[in-house]
């Protein structure tokens, strides 16, 4: 859409019209003129009538003048810019009746009435006002007018009326024409309007694809809770729920929402159909005040989906595992044997232990059944156990949330046990790990679950753990040591020399 395809200039004399043409040539623009003159009297609905047929032709916008401006924009649904009466348009009118000690009457809408007494005041003018806020109100004024001995009255009228209108109320009418700043205003003002117009319209289409291409299920609700704006998918979601339904659904989510264990909450997993959907709610505002709800429906295979993405992301950035069974070097028997044990184990998601001495390459074994498994492609996460004290090892493997210690990040931190989530946790030296320690890692394998510090909410996690030690742990737990809950672990090797055979 081009500058003035929607606007339309009602003019109400032909001076007008042609001052218009002169401008609109002179800056290249092609704007559509009517002229309305007297044809239609004080008849408004008639008016109107002919007004509104402009609107099935693509017209938003209407420019004109005074009282006809004001009544278009009463009863109309266009947005109408109108072209002021400005102070020197009111100083040439009103000029050629100073210091003759005549009476002047205004007989107009407000807009004129406020310009007249500050250039009257100006000029030393005695004025009486005859406020014109509806069509009978003008023959009302020029009577009052009349009657008060008024010497002439001044307006915008003259050019709606028959001349012999205003010869029988026998009072002289000085009309008030617009000048080329005030029809230059008018067509800035429309400029203007136009150009937020055309932001606004090219927001809300960037708006509604945005919605549109979004891959979750967008709902605003006003309110009082009734769906106002929904995005492709979410109608496909709701699709089979009828329109009535619809609202009792967002209400039962509100309500499930506040009955939470904490008392609120934003999130909710709910069925809908045969899926399973993570539904969120966030409270929509606008100047500090209460403006309705924006509720979200994320399909879980669809996080799940992200979730594998953003890992593999992740893995790019060394969370993956380098070698495989191929850089594993030796054709000794111990060798050859440790290679099967590699590839049975990998078809497995069982929780290993390997145990062998310092430098005979355990995170190698450890990379190598990640690889032959069907984890290959997931993160491959590594942490040394006997280099952290046991506070940071907590707080590593199993993540916290804000306020939980003193130090801890405001936005939290996910654990090695998240960050691993789908691939495999390789834990070298676990035999230095505190017994509290080994067992809370037990009850996490046997569980699938974890808990930030300082949160009360479980996190489930999908993860293969591999452990390693260089520990002998029978003789240590025979001895009186710990390391008694890491032998109910499947064992790849065993504590000797043999891992440096080749």
């Amino acid at each position: 859409m081009n500058f003035g395809d929607n606007i339309l200039i009602i003019c109400t004399y032909q001076e007008l019209m042609k001052q218009y043409r002169k401008i609109l040539k002179e800056h290249h623009l092609n704007i559509d003129i009517e002229v309305m003159d007297n044809r239609y009297g004080k008849d408004m609905s008639k008016i109107f009538e002919y007004v509104a047929q402009f609107q099935k032709k693509g017209k938003e916008v209407i420019i004109t003048r005074g009282f006809l401006a004001q009544q278009i924009g009463a009863h109309l649904p266009f947005k109408v810019i109108e072209i002021h009466i400005g102070a020197a348009d009111m100083f040439r009118a009103l000029y050629p009746l100073a210091g003759k000690g005549y009476t002047v009457g205004v007989v107009e809408s407000e807009p004129y009435v406020k310009v007249a007494k500050q250039v009257a005041e100006i000029l030393n003018i005695s004025l009486n006002i005859y406020l014109v806020e509806n069509v009978e109100d003008f023959e009302k004024g020029l009577l009052a007018a009349k009657r008060d001995g008024v010497d002439v009255v001044v307006g915008g009228a003259w050019h709606s009326y028959e001349e012999v209108f205003f010869q029988d109320y026998g009072i002289p009418y000085v009309v008030v024409e617009s000048s080329v700043e005030s029809i230059e205003n008018s067509l800035q003002n429309a400029l203007e309007m136009y150009t937020f117009s055309y932001e606004q319209q090219k927001k809300n289409e960037l708006l509604e694809k945005i919605l549109s291409f979004s891959e979750d299920g967008i709902c605003v609700l006003d309110e009082s809770g009734h769906p106002v704006l929904m995005n492709t998918y979410g109608e496909q979601i709701l699709k089979e729920k009828e329109e009535n339904q619809i609202e009792d659904f967002f209400a039962e989510i509100q309500r499930q929402m506040l009955s939470e264990r904490d008392g609120h909450s934003d999130t909710l997993v709910e069925k809908i159909g045969d899926e399973y959907f993570l539904i969120q709610k966030i409270p929509l505002e606008v100047y500090g005040d209460s403006a309705g709800t924006i509720v979200i429906f994320k399909r879980e295979m669809k996080i799940r989906d992200d979730e594998y993405l953003l890992r593999m992301k992740l893995s790019k950035k060394g969370m993956h595992a380098k070698y495989t069974l191929q850089d594993i070097l030796g054709k000794s028997k111990i060798i050859r044997e440790l290679k099967k044990r590699v590839e049975r184990y990998a078809t497995t998601d069982a929780t290993v232990l390997i145990l062998g001495e310092s430098g005979t390459g355990k995170e190698l074994f450890a990379q190598a059944i990640h690889n032959c498994s069907l984890r290959r492609n997931r993160p491959f996460v590594a942490i040394n156990c006997s280099a952290l004290p046991p506070q940071l090892l907590e707080s590593e493997l199993f993540g916290y949330v804000d306020g939980a210690f003193t130090g801890a990040k405001k936005e939290g931190k996910a654990g090695l046990f998240e960050m691993a989530h789908t691939g495999t946790l390789f834990l070298d030296e676990i035999g230095e790990m505190d017994l509290s320690m080994q067992t809370r890692l037990l009850r996490v394998l046997q569980e699938r679950e974890i808990m930030r510090i300082g949160d009360n909410k479980v996190i489930s996690v999908d993860v293969r753990v591999i452990v390693a030690t260089n520990r002998d742990l029978y003789q240590e737990v025979l001895r009186g040591g710990e390391g008694g809950p890491l032998l109910s672990l499947k064992y790849f090797g065993y504590y000797d020399s043999a891992f440096a055979g080749t």
